[in-house]
C-alpha cells in the first residue's frame, strides 16, 4: 500500500512539473491531493517561510526541500519568493497537511475584479 501511495504522489508531482501553471489551470481536474486558489498577497514573512493570500496562511517550503516552492512571475517561467509583494494577485497550488496549507507553486496573475 505504501508503494502505491508513493507512486501516486510521484506521478502527481511529475504531472505538476510537466504541465505549466498556465495550462494546469485550464484542466478540469487537478490531482486529488493538489488544491488551487487565487487571491491577493499580504503579510509575506521570509524568515518564518509563511505567506498570506486573502487572509489564509500558507507554509512555504525551503529551496532545499524535497518539493521546493516554484514561483512564476506574470508572463514568465521564472521568479522567486523575494519578488512577491503585498498586493499582487496570485494563484496558489497547495497541499493540505493537517490543518496547514503547504504551497507548492505560486503564479502571479493579472489583477481583475473577480479577485
Amino acid at each position: 500500500m505504501k508503494r502505491i501511495t508513493t507512486l501516486g504522489f510521484l506521478c502527481g508531482f511529475m504531472f505538476c512539473s510537466v504541465v505549466g501553471a498556465e495550462n494546469l489551470s485550464q484542466h478540469d481536474r487537478l490531482p486529488d491531493w493538489m488544491k488551487l486558489t487565487s487571491g491577493i498577497v499580504s503579510n509575506i514573512n521570509l524568515s518564518q517561510r509563511t505567506l498570506n493570500v486573502d487572509a489564509i496562511r500558507y507554509l512555504l517550503p525551503s529551496a532545499t526541500a524535497a518539493e521546493p516552492l516554484q514561483v512564476n512571475m506574470l508572463g514568465s517561467n521564472y521568479g522567486s519568493l523575494e519578488l512577491l509583494q503585498d498586493g499582487m494577485a496570485v494563484s496558489v497550488y497547495y497541499r493540505k497537511a493537517g490543518s496547514y496549507r503547504s504551497a507548492l507553486r505560486i503564479v502571479q496573475i493579472e489583477k481583475s475584479s473577480e479577485i
